[in-house]
This record gives C-alpha cells, sequence and structure tokens, in this order.
C-alpha cells in the first residue's frame, strides 16, 4: 500500500506572477571576476548571488576556457544501425537563429561558469528552462549522507541567481529532476521522510519565487528514488526506482495530478536489480523511460527502454547489450517524434559514453559510441528542433583530450549521429556534467559538479551554439549564430573557430546524411 504525505508550504508569502519579467533589483549587478554562483547554506532561504559577469576567458574557478585534443573533433563516432535491441524553450535566448550578428553575446546576455561553495559538498543534478527566461536547477548539499538536503536553485538569463533554497526533512534529501509549468516549478528526488533508514520518492513544488507550495512523497517500506517527471496531460509522470524491504529495485512509475497527488504507479523488473533514470513524453500521449535492467541482461546489465500508454499499460520493451555493464541516463524527446537516450556501455572493457535514436516504439535504428582509455559517461541529452542534439557528460581518457582527472565534457551531434563538435572543461581536478537544456539559438545551459578546495561544488554554464562559455574565449564566434556557419551541405560539420571562424571539415566517407543515404567523395548519396 503506498502511503502518501502532503506538507503545504504557507503560501502568498513571495507570491509572483512566473511569467512576469523579474524586477531588475532581483538580479545581482555585473562585474568583471565573479565566479560565484549562490552563497548557499543549507538548511536556510538563500537570497540572490553577488555578481553576474565571468572571469573573462575562464570555465569556473579560475580555469582556462580550452577544450584540448578533441575540440572541433572533425572525425565522427562510431554510428551503426541497431536492428532491436519535450523539449522545454526559454525565453532567454535570442531566439531562433537567423545568422549574422546574434547569439547570447551580441545581445547582452553573455556567456558564463559558475560554482557555489557552502563549505560542504554541493551538486546540480537536473536543469529545466524556465518559460519566463533563465533556468530552474536543482541538486543536492550537504556534509555528508545523514545530513544531505535538496537544493533548488533560480538563475536568470544573465547567469544572475535570483533565489536558492535547500529543502529536506531529517536525514539525506536530494533532488534529481526538474520541470517548470505555466505557473511552478517541479522537482523531484529522494527524501527521508518515513524514516531514517529507507528513503520515500519525493516531488517538491515551488512558485515563481521559491515559495514552497507543497511537498509529496510516494514509496512504500525500502528505498524509493525519482530521477525525473514529465508533464503529462493535467499532471506529471514520475520515474525512478522502488526497493521493497527485502530484495532488489525495480523499474517505477508514479502518476499524479498537477499538484502532485497521488493517482496511480507501476513497477517493472524482475528479480534483480532494475531501474528508470529518465522518462519523456512523445507523440500520441504514450511515454518512455530508459534505464538500467539486470533481471533479464546478457550480463550485468543492459540498456532499458520501455514505453507505455497513458494509463501505464506497455506497449513495449527493449535491452540493448553492447557489453558487460550498459545503462541508460538520459533521453530526450524530438520534435519530428521518437526521443534520443543516452548513457554509458562497456563497449571495448571500459565505460564508454553511448548515444541512439529511436522511433516512438522504442526501436534504436542509429546508436553513436565514443571510446577512449580510460571512462566516458553520458548523464543529459537534449534536442533541437531539426534533430540536432547536445549530450553532457564526463570523460577520463588522455586519449580524448583530458586536461586531468575527470573533466566535464560537451559534445554536439547533427540529427543523423555525426559529431559536430566536442569541448573539455575543467582543470587538473575533476569534473562532471549531469545535466543540459537546449536554447533556441542553439545554445545551452548546462549543470554538474566540480572537485575543489577539497569538496565538491555545484556547477553552472551557459554556452554558446560553438561550446564556448564566455564571450571573450569565443573570439570572432561571439557574434555568429549557428545559422551564420551552415554551408548547407550534408556532409560537412559546421564549426567555428575562435580565431578562424566559420569552418566545414568533410565528413568521412560512409557517414550517415539522411535516412537512407550516406556520404560518398563529399556528396550525400541515396537522399
Amino acid at each position: 500500500m503506498v502511503r502518501i504525505s502532503t506538507l503545504l508550504a504557507c503560501l502568498l508569502l513571495l507570491a509572483g506572477c512566473p511569467s512576469a519579467a523579474p524586477d531588475s533589483s532581483q538580479f545581482a549587478t555585473a562585474a568583471d571576476g565573479a565566479s560565484s554562483l549562490a552563497d548557499l547554506s543549507p538548511g536556510s532561504d538563500l537570497g540572490s548571488a553577488g555578481s553576474d559577469a565571468e572571469a573573462a576567458g575562464q570555465d569556473a574557478a579560475g580555469v582556462p576556457d580550452t577544450a584540448g585534443p578533441g575540440e572541433d573533433s572533425t572525425s565522427p563516432d562510431s554510428t551503426t544501425p541497431d536492428s532491436g535491441g519535450p523539449d522545454g524553450v526559454g525565453l532567454d535566448s535570442t531566439g531562433p537563429d537567423s545568422g549574422g550578428p546574434t547569439g547570447p553575446c551580441a545581445n547582452n546576455l553573455g556567456l558564463f561558469a559558475k560554482t557555489a561553495d557552502t563549505g560542504a559538498d554541493e551538486s546540480i543534478f537536473g536543469l529545466t528552462l524556465v518559460p519566463s527566461g533563465g533556468a530552474f536547477l536543482v541538486g543536492g548539499t550537504g556534509s555528508g549522507s545523514s545530513s544531505s538536503d535538496g537544493v533548488a536553485v533560480r538563475v536568470g538569463s544573465t547567469g544572475a541567481v535570483q533565489w536558492a533554497k535547500t529543502l529536506g526533512n531529517p536525514g539525506a534529501d536530494q533532488l534529481r529532476g526538474a520541470a517548470a509549468s505555466a505557473s511552478e516549478l517541479v522537482a523531484v528526488g529522494s527524501t527521508h521522510f518515513q524514516d531514517a533508514t529507507d528513503t520515500d520518492g519525493w516531488l517538491v513544488r515551488l512558485d515563481s519565487k521559491g515559495a514552497k507550495l507543497g511537498e509529496n512523497h510516494y514509496g512504500d517500506a525500502g528505498n524509493d528514488v525519482l530521477y525525473g517527471l514529465v508533464a503529462a496531460g493535467d499532471g506529471w509522470l514520475l520515474a525512478g526506482s522502488n526497493r521493497p524491504a527485502s530484495g532488489y529495485e525495480d523499474g517505477w512509475i508514479v502518476r499524479t495530478d498537477i499538484n502532485g497527488a497521488f493517482q496511480w504507479e507501476k513497477s517493472f523488473g524482475g528479480s534483480q536489480q532494475d531501474e528508470f533514470h529518465a522518462v519523456v513524453a512523445l507523440k500520441g500521449g504514450t511515454f518512455a523511460m530508459v534505464g538500467s535492467n539486470s533481471s533479464a541482461a546478457t550480463l550485468g546489465s543492459d540498456v532499458w527502454v520501455v514505453v507505455v500508454d497513458s494509463a501505464g499499460q506497455v506497449l513495449n520493451q527493449k535491452l540493448i547489450n553492447k557489453g558487460e555493464y550498459d545503462e541508460g541516463h538520459c533521453a530526450a524527446a524530438l520534435a519530428g517524434g521518437g526521443f534520443l537516450l543516452g548513457g554509458v556501455v562497456s563497449n571495448n572493457g571500459n565505460p564508454d559514453l553511448w548515444v541512439a535514436r529511436a522511433d516512438p516504439e522504442g526501436n534504436v535504428f542509429w546508436q553513436a559510441i565514443v571510446t577512449g582509455n580510460q571512462s566516458e559517461t553520458a548523464w543529459g541529452i537534449a534536442a533541437w528542433d531539426d534533430g540536432s542534439f547536445v549530450v553532457a557528460g564526463e570523460s577520463s581518457s588522455s586519449n580524448n583530450g583530458a586536461l586531468g582527472g575527470i573533466d566535464g565534457w560537451l559534445l554536439r551531434y547533427d540529427a543523423f549521429g555525426n559529431r559536430i563538435w566536442d569541448k573539455k572543461f575543467g582543470g587538473t581536478g575533476n569534473e562532471w556534467f549531469k545535466s543540459v537544456a537546449a536554447l533556441p539559438d542553439h545554445g545551452a545551459w548546462v549543470g554538474g559538479q566540480l572537485w575543489q578546495n577539497g569538496g565538491l561544488d555545484a556547477w553552472a554554464l551557459r554556452v554558446d551554439a560553438w561550446g564556448y562559455s564566455s564571450c571573450a574565449s569565443a573570439g570572432v564566434c561571439k557574434n555568429l549564430g549557428f545559422a551564420a556557419c551552415d554551408d548547407g551541405q550534408p556532409c560537412t560539420t559546421d564549426q567555428c573557430d575562435a580565431a578562424a571562424g566559420c569552418k566545414h571539415p568533410a565528413l568521412p566517407d560512409t557517414s550517415v546524411c539522411g535516412d537512407l543515404a550516406q556520404c560518398a567523395g563529399g556528396q550525400c548519396i541515396g537522399e
């Protein structure tokens, strides 16, 4: 039996219309040299951060904006057919790119990379664009597993923190996924609500000023975690894992009304550990969950795709096996139908970053793998209306241009899985990108964490269409929108070099350039 509790916060204390432009006093004053995202203090409501501008030419904490080897890569990933095995648009961009002088630098929005340090450990796990502009980021903060809290941060279009909140109950709490409706900001994760041992699925609703409108808890005895959510008619569909008091996790979905009140739940899986890590809404009212399955896996675990109807009835299931341990971490719906998914596969012994495209039934028809001599993983994925997409993750491989330790990694792909460019972010320590959201101008918001000063700090970036996180480091590209470098040729990649401007390296022969077409001698054959 599912036990649900709802705690209502005091309303109207910080009421505000989310579609209205924030008062200018809510934004920090821009000043050169600042890199702080927010001064977060666990257990408190947190006001605006200090300065909004980043140090010119730096990604975070004094780290130069450089991608090292692999930047503007001309060699695509291995894209192969596979036989069986809503991106939310914010208004803080310059709008759809028309070429010419455009983009965040030309329109005074700027690019940035910022960190947050409370003296404990902080991470950003999820983010979403907000219709009135900027982004809503969620994660966790706290000095240890027994005292961590969920954290929610509202950041404006220029990177200024409008507000930040720590949320939770006694024990360890984390927020993992974020969404924005017309009037509310919603986050899901896990909380120790019933007892100090096991976690419950957790949904929190906030208004545009960060005031808590309510929270709901879902689950039975055992550990229950929610990783993602998506709008579903007049409510939400939540996805994660639930584990009974004895046994292993099952993939888990929960249907709620618009206020988070429980309507129904369903569990999927077998006798071993099975989890959903992401959920997307598809055309026709169906939903796809992506995760990992050990119960029916060929070896340790397989990427798991489950497509359900609006009542949670299974329409299709797929297991995708590339090696011993394969996991799906993220998904993004495509405007033209179907969806993208990403994660990690043990293709050659080491963990490799993996992305794929599936039709609305979950059938994968191409996939791309990025290999290295250490570890690569995709944690977030987001798509544009033209089918191109961006992947956020991590890499520690020296032969992929590692900057040192683990690096945050962004990879840009065309609609057919050909890599356009990739960039590393970080320094000599460890950095991770955990989530990404696509902007209409082909830039992106990115969230994650980095290790500095003996602990983890939350990390938020806004990059342009070419992957630059500062206007200074973008060079001549800072005023060039994505369309400005489009040569109209399907067998080239459109890039922008900070010194040289637009570049158009040719794709190798046999690269996919259409649904039934491949590149040959610089021409797309079979269109």
